[in-house]
Parts: structure tokens; sequence; C-alpha cells
């Protein structure tokens, strides 16, 4: 177990030191070598009256050279790994979450600090959730439960302890006590993410009066619409029906018309 903690801690501030270092520093110095040439030409072009300000045709220049944001998948994938160091070994390495979240502290920061300096705007895309990494996230809990009890049903310190109490006991009977009491907590993770749901009961009210709402003002609207044209579509059909007795009129009543 000490040597699986070391081994732990060693990959974990590894991996975080790698992932600062890959998303922030780097692109910080691409970005400063690419635009190198830009911000040369602007510092020998100041003056004076402007106090060393960018052109918009400079400025423009610099923006173009920034690098397109393209999703959020590397983002998801370090929030998954660091969740799997945390969740799956945290028997063996407890402190991994408490540098977990200072790391998190750090990171929004860092990242916060990139999208706004070293990339382009991102394009908002509409999405209802986090789709397929719901679902990872999940898997990993459930494994978490397995590695965890791995780890503690089948340490030294827990053989020596069990064959203090029951004498008589083999390793089939810690094998049958360890699927036990992995199934029961399966058993109760399942349950507490059936019973418990995802969106609170008085926030799906409101989601479903909303809807309603706008279902009702999209039929309003509709029947408004509607209920015109049919208004506009008369009011023609009177006006062709005038023009057409007019014109079947004789020439005399015609004329007679139009003397009055």
């Amino acid at each position: 177990m000490a040597m699986l903690r070391v081994t732990l801690r060693n990959l974990f501030l590894t991996d975080i030191a790698i992932s600062q270092l890959m998303e922030c520093i780097l692109p910080c110095i691409n970005f400063k070598f690419r635009t190198y040439s830009e911000r040369d030409a602007a510092g020998r072009s100041k003056t004076s009256s402007k106090l060393g300000a960018m052109t918009m045709i400079e400025q423009v220049r610099i923006e173009m050279r920034k690098d397109t944001y393209q999703s959020t998948f590397e983002e998801y994938l370090e929030l998954w790994l660091q969740f799997g160091y945390v969740m799956l070994f945290s028997c063996a390495y407890p402190p991994a979450a408490f540098l977990a979240i200072i790391n998190n502290f750090i990171e929004q920061r860092t990242d916060s600090f990139k999208l706004c300096n070293f990339y382009r705007r991102p394009f908002a895309r509409q999405t209802d959730g986090i789709d397929a990494w719901q679902l990872a996230f999940e898997l990993l809990v459930y494994l978490s439960i397995i590695t965890n009890l791995a780890l503690i049903f089948f340490s030294p310190r827990f053989f020596v302890n069990f064959y203090a109490m029951f004498p008589d006991g083999t390793i089939v009977h810690v094998i049958l006590l360890f699927v036990v009491v992995e199934h029961l907590l399966l058993i109760g993770r399942f349950l507490l993410s059936y019973l418990i749901p995802s969106v609170p009961g008085k926030i799906k009210l409101e989601m479903d009066k909303y809807r309603y709402r706008s279902r009702m003002l999209l039929k309003r609207g509709n029947f408004v619409s509607c209920d015109n044209l049919t208004h506009s579509n008369s009011l023609l059909s009177d006006e062709g029906e005038e023009v057409v007795a007019i014109s079947q009129q004789p020439k005399s009543n015609q004329d007679d018309d139009k003397n009055k």
C-alpha cells in the first residue's frame, strides 16, 4: 500500500504539472512568438501623441493569428482523468482530493486567461448537458466502489484483523465477503441515483409551466395571424365582387354612375 501511495502521488503531481504546461505556458509562448513581428512593427510606429497605441489594422492582424478554440474535449478529458485519480484510489492516497481542489482553483484562472488572450472567441453551442461524459463519470463512480473495496479487503492489515476475529476463516470467506459488500454498495448507489432526480421537482414544474405558456402563446399567435389572413381575404373578395358587378352593368348605367 505504501508503494502504491508513493506511485499515485508521483503520477498525479506529474500529470498536473504537464497539463498546466501544455495548456497555458506553451500556448503563451507560441502566441508571443507568432505575434512578435506585429508587435515589433507597432513598437517602431509609436508616436508620443498616441502613447504607443496600436492601430486597428495591427490589432486585427494580431487577433487573426490567434488559434481557433476547437472543442471542450481536452478539458473534459483532463477532468475525467483527475476524477479517476481521486475516486479509484481514494483509500490509498486520500490527499489526492485536496490536491485536485487546489489544481482546479488554479486552472480556473489559467483557462480563463488562456481563452481571453490566446484563442479567438468561440461560438456558443446549445446543448442539454455534457452528453457522453455524464456516462463516463458515472462509470468511474461504480468502478471506484470495486477498486476501493478490493484495496481494503485484500490488504495485509485486513487479513490480520480478519484472521484475528475469525481464526477459522479462509481466503474464500474473504472473497465472499468482498462480493457481498460490493453488491450492496453498488445497489445502494443505483438506488440513490434512481430515487434522487437530477432536476428538482420545483424546477421541473416551473419548466413545464414555461413550456405550456410558450405553446399557448404560439397557438394564440397562429390564430391571430389566421384571423387577419381570413379578414383580408374576405375584403379582397368583396372588392373583387364589386368590381365584377360594376363591369357587368350596361354602359348607360355606368355613365349615369359616373355623372353622379
